[in-house]
């Protein structure tokens, strides 16, 4: 399970959403216009870590780069979270038909 029952659900900023269905093993963090923020390991994530990769997300989008880690390190977060995305549907493929 995603979260545990003693967690609330994230806090979010208006529009960005967990999305749950599209790869259960690794849910999304997705934007307002649906494009992908990050990437979590199921079971591994809290809801601080949510609202954390959330708003700095929106605050890189509003130009305030200074409020939140370098650029580099979400880079790098993001690049990690897509290989580790590509590593288990290699392990899990999903059935056709």
């Amino acid at each position: 399970m995603l979260l545990e029952m003693t967690h609330q659900p994230p806090k979010l900023p208006e529009g960005y959403r967990l999305d749950l269905a599209s790869d259960p093993d690794a849910p999304a963090l997705r934007r307002p216009d649906a494009t992908v923020v990050a990437r979590f390991i199921a079971g591994g994530v809290t809801p601080e870590a949510i609202e954390r990769e959330a708003l700095e997300d929106l605050l890189l989008r509003a130009g305030r780069q200074g409020e939140v880690r370098r650029e580099g390190q979400l880079a790098e977060h993001r690049l990690l979270s897509l290989v580790y995305s590509e590593v288990s549907s290699a392990f899990n493929p999903k059935k056709i038909g």
